[in-house]
Formats: C-alpha cells, structure tokens, sequence
C-alpha cells in the first residue's frame, strides 16, 4: 500500500471540514485576499527550493572549497545584481519562447480553421494558461 503524504491527508481533512462549512483553524482569508489555495498531489514547492538549495551549495563547495559566507572578500551586492541581470535574461528568453510558440500555434489553428475561429481559440488558450489550474481541477 502506497503512504498518502500527510499534505494531502491534511488537505483532504480541512477539505471535508469545508465542506461541512467549517473554516479549518489557522487557515485564514482576509477581505480581498484570494481564494486559498487548492491542495493536490504535486510536490511541495519549499520542498524543492529546499532541495536546489542545498544542491547549489555542493555546486559552491565543490567550485570554491566552501559554502557561501559573509565576509569572503567579494562584492556581494554586485553578485546580487549580476545574478538579478542574468535572471532577467533568462525570463526575457523565455517570453520570447513563449510568444514563439504561441504565434506557430496560431499559425496553425488559422491554416487549419480560419483566422475568426483561430483567434477565438488562441484567446481561449491564452487566458486558460493565465489562470491555469491543475489539470484535474480545469475539468
């Protein structure tokens, strides 16, 4: 038998008291807060920068036979902002790709059904990855 991890077993608990009407202790939502959160079976995402953290810090020992500390003789804010530039980068390639990928869509969808029908579907696909939910729930 396969164990359920206990944040789903949690969210399954404070589901069932919602449910029931019963706002679950310690979850709470202020006027104009967003709906909280729907729970499901992907994983954690703390869990995972978790992870990377700890995989970047063997990356640093294993680069420069240390962690990262204060007082190392660098500039950290310039390692900051470098790091922040190099990140802006990559965000920037990766709306390029997207808007790539989005156009070759729309390409398609106008060769096959019409540019009326092809703009209709594009918004449709545009807006559904906007407010994407996980798959079993957009069902």
């Amino acid at each position: 038998m396969t164990e359920t991890p206990d944040h789903l077993l949690i969210a399954s608990l404070q589901q069932q008291l919602r449910n029931a009407g019963i706002e679950p202790l310690g979850l709470k939502k202020r006027e104009g807060d967003q709906d909280l959160p729907i729970t499901n079976d992907k994983p954690v995402a703390h869990d995972l920068v978790i992870e990377d953290l700890m995989a970047r810090k063997a990356v640093g020992i294993q680069r420069y036979g240390q962690g990262l500390q204060p007082f190392n003789g660098r500039d950290t804010l310039r390692d900051i902002y470098e790091e922040i530039l190099d990140s802006a980068a990559y965000f920037r390639a990766l709306l390029m790709m997207r808007d790539a990928v989005d156009a070759d869509i729309r390409d398609v969808l106008t060769d096959a059904l019409g540019a009326d029908v092809a703009a209709k579907v594009s918004g449709l696909l545009s807006d559904h990855l906007v407010s994407k939910q996980a798959p079993e729930e957009a069902a």
